[in-house]
């Protein structure tokens, strides 16, 4: 859906607090084109239209200093396409083509699932996602993406305290 009333959720489950979910209400205003603005035209993309995810640690990019204790962003670059498959003919809604998209994003600290991100259809082409993380004692983040055809991106780059 390009315009009219939607719904955004979020599900989140933090070890200490326990699982929560929230959903706010979305009006995209008609002729807005969504979002993110006008959809592009339909049609394969470019060979590039698909890399691997890059992670960025501002304060490592700043040259802070990464306490234990600290809490820091996380920067997630993303190259992909997401589609719906869907076209609109005469106020009506026809798939035109099979949807494409990213259906999952891990996030792993040293062993740990840190976080999951479940997607859908809706994300916008290209995402850049920011989340928080809690230094701890450093190692490696990694960046699992998977799509609904089954393939698989990922990026891995190292936190270092001090």
């Amino acid at each position: 859906m390009d315009d009219g009333v939607s719904g955004v959720s979020v599900v989140a489950e933090c070890n200490l607090h326990g699982r929560w979910s929230t959903t706010e209400s979305v009006n995209v205003v008609e002729g807005a084109g969504g979002c993110a603005g006008v959809a592009p035209p339909p049609g394969p993309r470019a060979a590039d239209a698909i890399r691997p995810p890059s992670i960025r640690i501002p304060a490592a990019v700043r040259g802070d200093p990464i306490r234990p204790d600290g809490i820091i962003d996380v920067q997630v670059k993303i190259k992909h396409p997401n589609r719906t498959g869907l076209i609109a003919r005469n106020g009506e809604f026809f798939q035109e083509s099979e949807p494409f998209y990213i259906t999952d994003l891990s996030v792993f600290y040293g062993r740990e699932r840190v976080s999951r991100y479940a997607t859908t259809a809706a994300l916008s082409d290209d995402p850049f996602i920011t989340f928080r993380l809690r230094a701890g004692r450093g190692g490696p983040v990694r960046v699992v993406l998977t799509n609904n055809r089954h393939q698989r991106f990922e990026a891995v780059s190292e936190i270092r305290v001090s």
